[in-house]
């Protein structure tokens, strides 16, 4: 991005016009997203596409005026990625199976006489995948229309 065209643009308009512009700019993303979820085809995409660069604009812009974020922005991810751990410690055994698998693998899963390495008692002398096996056949007929593959 040309930064000194961005600065001329701000010294132009000014500060608070900029601010301003900005905020109508995320509404519109905001609203051309909602209609990219709602329609999902190749003119809501490019109207998404534009919002999102002339948001892009504006953020150059505030970040101009208030300073370089990227700091902020690694941590920010940093804490993120600190929670996904923590969730995924809280994860029952049945939410890594179905975060990991497929549906195809699941139903195969089912069917398989094998010992059971999809959970956290894998190396238990007698788990077979019995329990795992109950809980993804339940989730299964729940979610999946066609329950004669099961």
């Amino acid at each position: 991005m040309d930064i000194e065209k961005l600065q001329k643009i701000i010294e132009v308009y000014g500060q608070k016009n900029q601010e301003q512009i900005a905020i109508e700019e995320m509404a519109e993303l905001t609203q051309a997203i909602c209609k990219n979820w709602r329609y999902h085809n190749d003119k809501t995409a490019n109207n998404l596409r534009e919002e999102l660069a002339d948001v892009k604009v504006m953020v150059a812009q505030l970040e101009m005026m208030y300073g370089n974020v990227d700091d902020v922005v690694e941590y920010k991810i940093r804490r993120q990625i600190k929670r996904l751990e923590q969730e995924a410690e809280k994860m029952t055994n049945f939410g890594k199976i179905k975060n990991n698998m497929t549906v195809k693998e699941m139903v195969e899963f089912i069917n398989d006489e094998g010992p059971c390495d999809c959970c956290i008692y894998a190396d238990d002398y007698n788990c077979k995948g019995l329990k795992c096996k109950e809980g993804i056949t339940a989730w299964l007929k729940q979610e999946v229309v066609d329950n004669d593959k099961l």
